[in-house]
């Protein structure tokens, strides 16, 4: 009897583990689906509104930038075309400095003046959209740090095993939200541009009042911005969550948008240290991104043969023959039960290095799954395309879609961007349109095979 007792309560906090305990925190929600969903909406219209403050709040900054930035150029023509110092990543393009210098060069003008104007990639209502897709994970994440739904069946129990401090802990879910979401949206400069251009004619009178006339042309300088996301690990670091936390939490994610059918297909773009990135695939899947971009390069890597008597560099510079701290293959994972690449634990900053001769198919960025990350093209193999990606990378090398890179040039650097708590290099490797195990697949990797 007491094994069949103990086996029934393992069963229900499997179960119960991979559901959000806040859906049930009106205990009617159990048994009537209007009560579910009100409490959902609850809940999840109040991180949307906490993510609608933080968007206003991110573009008051942005408007602060812009003030920074059109003082610091001082109303000079040098002034408005070159990087600022806020942003040295951005300057404006040469064909809006030609833009510029054909305004200016073609009117007759006797003074010039500057203008700002601060804009958006995206309304306001398309940053609220691309939120969605980070509620139910945010809102998962949280309940991991709360009760669960099982354990307040057996609050007293849980309080007398943790000696009190369970029912304190459940207390702060009501507090969360205080000062818990600022700074999550950080506003990233794309670009400067020329906006309006006009030429204003001022007629004035000498003092015997004899009429003359000024030309002053203005020029609008626009600076326009995007808001970026800072990724789940933001909030993992808030509340302290760790690896098998944020697993859990993308498990309840899928479940709630399942069983709500509250999902989105836009994503805020990554914020990235160090600058704005507008090559950046946005979201899809790591597959029909190499897919199309292989049909968007058709002539740069029409022709290439992949070569497997190459020169092949192990992707971590000053690593040789590191042990892997994640493997290809299934997982206890229910919601992505097979990890399609394998990883490797290294400092954050560490270069991330081309295994191979290649092709940059493209950056991307994927705030829900792999971060910031990178995909080479290494030529096809018995009519497959192979290519390699290198995911959760805190910042970009130099290189972009297109440019051909060697067997170990840097591409990118490690992090622990997108669904991750620590700084890991994940190494995946599409064959076709599939993912193979890189251990399997390439000699170099042959130490990590497991030995009969």
């Amino acid at each position: 009897m007491a094994i069949c007792f103990a086996l029934m309560i393992a069963v229900c906090m499997v179960f119960f583990m991979s559901i959000p305990s806040f859906l049930f925190d009106n205990p009617d929600a159990t048994v009537n689906r209007q009560v579910l969903e009100e409490t959902y909406n609850n809940y999840y219209n109040m991180i949307s509104d906490e993510y609608l403050n933080d968007i206003w709040r991110a573009q008051e900054a942005a408007e602060a930038d812009t003030a920074k930035i059109f003082a610091e150029a001082g109303g000079s023509v040098s002034g408005v075309t070159e990087p600022p110092s806020l942003y040295p990543h951005i300057r404006m393009q040469d064909s809006e400095r030609d833009k510029l210098s054909s305004f200016l060069d073609s009117s007759d003008y006797d003074s010039l003046v500057f203008h700002k104007s601060t804009l958006f990639l995206r309304s306001v209502e398309e940053y609220e959209k691309a939120a969605q897709s980070n509620i139910n994970l945010v809102l998962s994440l949280i309940d991991t740090q709360k009760k669960n739904w099982f354990s307040s069946i057996f609050e007293s129990v849980a309080d007398k095993i943790t000696g009190g401090w369970y029912s304190e802990f459940t207390t702060w879910i009501d507090s969360k939200w205080n000062g818990f979401w600022q700074e999550f949206i950080q506003q990233d400069l794309y670009s400067i541009t020329v906006g309006d251009t006009w030429v204003e004619e001022i007629e004035y009178h000498t003092p015997d009042g004899l009429p003359y006339y000024r030309r002053i042309a203005h020029v609008t300088i626009d600076y326009t911005y995007d808001l970026k996301g800072r990724g789940i690990a933001f909030y993992a670091d808030k509340v302290g969550a760790n690896q098998d936390q944020i697993d859990r939490a993308a498990e309840m994610a899928n479940y709630l948008a399942d069983l709500f059918g509250s999902t989105s297909d836009e994503y805020f773009g990554m914020w990235v240290d160090g600058g704005y990135y507008t090559d950046a695939i946005q979201g899809g899947t790591v597959g029909n991104n190499i897919a199309n971009a292989l049909v968007q390069l058709k002539d740069k890597v029409s022709g290439m043969e992949y070569d497997p008597g190459g020169t092949f560099v192990f992707p971590l510079q000053g690593y040789d023959h590191p042990p892997m701290s994640s493997h290809y293959g299934p997982r206890q994972f229910a919601s992505d039960p097979w990890h399609t690449g394998i990883d490797f634990a290294a400092p954050t900053g560490t270069p991330i290095l081309s295994a191979m001769d290649g092709v940059v198919l493209f950056t991307a960025q994927m705030p829900n799954g792999f971060g910031n990350y990178i995909v080479v093209y290494h030529g096809d193999s018995n009519g497959e395309p192979v290519a390699t990606m290198y995911g959760h990378m805190s910042a970009f090398g130099s290189y972009r879609a297109g440019d051909r890179v060697s067997a170990g040039d840097v591409i990118g650097y490690v992090g622990s961007t997108g669904l991750s708590t620590g700084p890991h290099l994940h190494f995946q490797l599409h064959v076709g349109d599939v993912t193979q195990n890189p251990v399997e697949f390439f000699e170099y990797l042959s130490y990590l095979r497991p030995y009969d």
